[in-house]
């Protein structure tokens, strides 16, 4: 096996590239285009916000049973195999929600997506990223997940251009055979699950991690018994809740406080564009300065960006916003995987990952529905941007005492 590529471009940034359109055509259409369908929706069906909103929690609870058994799933099937089945599923379940005509259609649908979404995104592609880079995993990530925020940017206002034109029926099927064209390309033939395959061997192979060597850590039956873990399990569901708040109510919160649905649309891409920015940042930041000072710098933007929502209104205040969700809203796809990997290693990494990914995947299931809940309770989304800026504030402080240190420091818990 040959570990030089004098001359020629590794294949791993292959493997980055395919995550790259398969997280803006999955992810970047599915998750980040769903604000957009609230009102249509719910004004053409009759539904209420809050009722509507239960699909996206249902997505992301689908989205969990992946990462939940990810140890058994990766480690009796190819990761190919499990992505193209997915890639099947999505297209066809997402495009069915144009057939819908009721909430328990809507809501059955969302569980085939979910499944599905959790089959070929955030999990399957984090373990490919961790088979074919052993150094500069942290640019990788943040470039193959900032398509989902690239696929935002693009898609939206063709979503928001169709929903007006065509209506949402006639969105969700164009938006599916959209999801179809460029995610099975990458998932039927360029997807390789190793570099062994190709008779390669990972990007820095056999070097020592900042944090770590290849290879090192724990597994996951002694993890679980550490506080570390568990603490580390309710950060993520906060931050992931926090993120989805923020991101996810952009169009409906905007159009309610004045602005137009173009607006709301057009600003909605532009943080998709951002937010695509701030991955690559984001990865490059938890290679240079460290699991600790990117995370509170993350986790700070994203309180920050929830904080200047509350005064939206003022037209300027929208400029540091999109900064904010840039930066802090890559933290959910960038970070989680990064800092699996500092506090327990690789020995156990699929299974103990794919734990802190459901606790994500919680986090985004519990977003839609309290949003919506302080929604109808109060008229507005702002109780709950205010209630998840302190959140954010308290899990910076637990981040700090959990993730490991720069310089190979004792740990503050075990």
């Amino acid at each position: 096996m040959s570990s030089k590529y004098q001359g020629k471009v590794f294949y791993g940034w292959w493997i980055v590239a395919a995550g790259f359109l398969i997280m803006g055509a999955a992810y970047g259409i599915v998750t980040n285009c769903v604000g957009l369908f609230v009102k249509p929706v719910t004004e053409n069906m009759g539904f209420t916000r809050q009722a509507f909103s239960m699909n996206q929690t249902l997505v992301s609870f689908a989205m969990m049973a992946i990462p939940l058994l990810s140890g058994k799933i990766f480690g009796r099937f190819n990761v190919k195999t499990v992505m193209r089945l997915c890639t099947v599923t999505l297209v066809l379940a997402y495009g069915a929600y144009s057939l819908c005509t009721s909430l328990p259609m809507f809501y059955g649908c969302s569980v085939v997506v979910g499944l599905s979404l959790g089959g070929v995104t955030s999990v399957p592609l984090s373990l490919l990223i961790s088979n074919w880079f052993h150094e500069r995993r942290g640019l990788a990530i943040g470039v193959a997940f900032m398509g989902s925020g690239v696929g935002g940017m693009v898609f939206n206002p063709i979503v928001s251009s169709l929903l007006q034109n065509m209506g949402w029926r006639v969105t969700y099927q164009v938006m599916a055979l959209a999801v179809g064209l460029l995610v099975a390309p990458m998932t039927f033939f360029v997807i390789r699950q190793d570099p062994e395959e190709m008779g390669l061997t990972p990007l820095g192979n056999g070097r020592v991690l900042s944090e770590g060597p290849v290879g090192d850590g724990m597994l996951f039956r002694d993890a679980k018994k550490t506080a570390r873990f568990y603490l580390l399990c309710l950060c993520t569901v906060v931050a992931s809740m926090a993120g989805s708040v923020l991101m996810q109510n952009n169009a409906p919160y905007l159009t309610d406080i004045g602005y137009s649905l173009a607006v709301a649309a057009t600003f909605t891409a532009v943080c998709q564009g951002s937010l695509a920015a701030g991955k690559m940042l984001l990865g490059q930041l938890y290679d240079k300065v460290g699991t600790r000072r990117a995370t509170f710098i993350s986790n700070g933007a994203t309180a920050l960006g929830l904080c200047t929502m509350l005064v939206a209104s003022f037209s300027p205040a929208l400029i540091p916003i999109v900064l904010c969700q840039g930066l802090g809203c890559a933290f959910g796809t960038v970070a989680h995987p990064i800092i699996t990997q500092a506090i327990f290693g690789l020995k156990d990494y699929s299974t103990i990952y794919g734990i802190i990914s459901a606790m994500g995947s919680l986090g985004g299931a519990l977003a839609p529905v309290f949003a919506a809940s302080v929604y109808d309770a109060t008229g507005s989304y702002k109780g709950a941007f205010l209630a998840m800026a302190v959140a954010l504030v308290a899990i910076n402080v637990v981040y700090g005492r959990i993730c490991p240190k720069e310089k190979k420091e004792p740990q503050e818990i075990q």
